[in-house]
This record gives C-alpha cells, sequence and structure tokens, in this order.
C-alpha cells in the first residue's frame, strides 16, 4: 500500500482510509453460490461486469466469495484483484482516483507514483491522471480485476466520464466489476458495444430454491420441507429477509431441529 498521506494538495489535506482498499472479510453464514460464480468466472474475457441489486441480496459478499473461492485460479493467471469500497464522500474527483490510485498501487506502483505528484496539485489533470494508471496497467501484461462497489453512491459526472473513458480506452489486460444498488447511469453510455458484457439484476441474486435449502441447512440445521417452503415464501428468495424469518422458527432445544 502506498504512503497515504502523500495525497496532501497545495490547498488540503486528502487522507485515505486503507480498510476501503480490501476485500472485505467473509460473512460467517456466507454460502457459495456456484451458479453465479461460474457466470462471473468468465471475466478475463469481457471489460465489464456490472452487478445490480436492492439493499440487502448480497451484491459484496457474493462478489467477495467468489474473489475467495478462486484464489488459485487467479494466481495461475498471475491476476490482481483492486477493490474500492465507495461511499458518498468519494464523489469528489481528486478523492475517487486517490482510492483508485491506491487500489491499484500492487499492480502497478511506478504508475501510481506519478499519479501522486498529479493528484497533489491544486489543479489536478484528470485525464493525465488515468492515462497514467492505464499505460502503467497495460505495461504490466497480466490481466487486473478493479472492483468498484457501491457504485450507487457516485453522482459526479465528472467521475461517470472517467469510468467511461476507462472502459473505452483501458488496455485489453483490465477488467471492470462494478457493484451497485442502481443500474449504469447514463452517463456511462451504452454498453451494448462492449464485448462479453455480463449484467446481473435482483432476479439473478435471488436465492434458488435449493441455495436456501442449503443456505438454512447451514444456519439452522434440518428443518422440514414445509417450514422450508414457508421461508421461500415469505424471503422472496431475498437473503436479509430468509436470515429474519429463519430466526424466527420455534427451535425444539432438545430435539435438536426447528
Amino acid at each position: 500500500m502506498i504512503d497515504l498521506t502523500a495525497f496532501v494538495p497545495e490547498s488540503e489535506e486528502l487522507i485515505l482510509l486503507q480498510s476501503k482498499c480490501h476485500v472485505p472479510p467473509p460473512a460467517p453464514d456466507v454460502l457459495a453460490r456456484e451458479r453465479l460464480y461460474s457466470q462471473l468466472d468468465g471475466w478475463p474475457s469481457r471489460r465489464l461486469t456490472f452487478i445490480q441489486g436492492a439493499p440487502g441480496f448480497g451484491k459484496t459478499m457474493l462478489a467477495a466469495g467468489w474473489l475467495r473461492s478462486r484464489r488459485e485460479a487467479f494466481a495461475a493467471l498471475s491476476a490482481e484483484v483492486s477493490w474500492v469500497s465507495l461511499d458518498q464522500q468519494d464523489n469528489d474527483p481528486r478523492l475517487f482516483l486517490a482510492y483508485v490510485a491506491a487500489a491499484l498501487q500492487p499492480a502497478a506502483p511506478a504508475a501510481v507514483t506519478a499519479v501522486e505528484q498529479n493528484l497533489r496539485r491544486a489543479q489536478f489533470d484528470q485525464r493525465r491522471a488515468l492515462t497514467i494508471l492505464l499505460n502503467g496497467i497495460a505495461s504490466r501484461g497480466a490481466p487486473l480485476l478493479l472492483v468498484l462497489d457501491d457504485y450507487q453512491h457516485i453522482t459526479n459526472e465528472r467521475i461517470h466520464h472517467a469510468v467511461r473513458w476507462i472502459l473505452e480506452q483501458g488496455p485489453a489486460n483490465l477488467h471492470l466489476l462494478i457493484l451497485s444498488r442502481q443500474g449504469p447511469p447514463p452517463a456511462l453510455g451504452s454498453f451494448g458495444t462492449l464485448a462479453g458484457l455480463l449484467l446481473l439484476d435482483t432476479e439473478d441474486l435471488r436465492f434458488h430454491q435449493d441455495e436456501i435449502g442449503r443456505f438454512v441447512e447451514q444456519l439452522l440445521g434440518r428443518v422440514s420441507d414445509r417450514e422450508l417452503a414457508e421461508l421461500a415464501a415469505l424471503s422472496g428468495g431475498w437473503i436479509t429477509g430468509l436470515k429474519l424469518a429463519a430466526f424466527q422458527l420455534p427451535h425444539d432445544a432438545d430435539a435438536g431441529t426447528y
């Protein structure tokens, strides 16, 4: 990780939170979702994977679980993963690029050092900073996956255009995975021309019947078919709703069943 205190523009101090540049830790009850993992596995052949889902449908845990389960596959490709967890404060273009640069530091350290100098200027050049980063990624050669989580917080058109430029001008070894509660903003343009684009939405994220069964058994142990059907109906495949409903089942402590 770069020295985060290095991003100090002439007019203000810019301090980055290191935890925003790490893949989130696993949830204790995370369920491996091979149905979706197998679709995400095609990332090296496409420019963008966009996962859109309502709150509580497990977008972040899906991506984090997939990355953890595919460590050996990424290592075989010498592939790097750069993760940025976004929030509303990241609507500042300088701060957004600083976090992206910090996440990319292990993959393109020389380029990030040059971007540092650019971001420290009172009037930084966004296009120049992006060009330096993209050239640094291109020179690396091996695949790189940049994950932008909670992208719904980004409303600044300047940042949307920066991401669009990355998609249009980025090297072939750079791939984006965007997670958002909302669909792609219009400023990102049409993705119809992007080769191998994958879009997953709320319907894709809903737990299927077999996933509900495995999750409930993992969470609570064995339940009856009637109770399982009731949980499926109540939750509608919504993982957060499923958890809430599951813990309200009556529990027979002596029998060890619900």
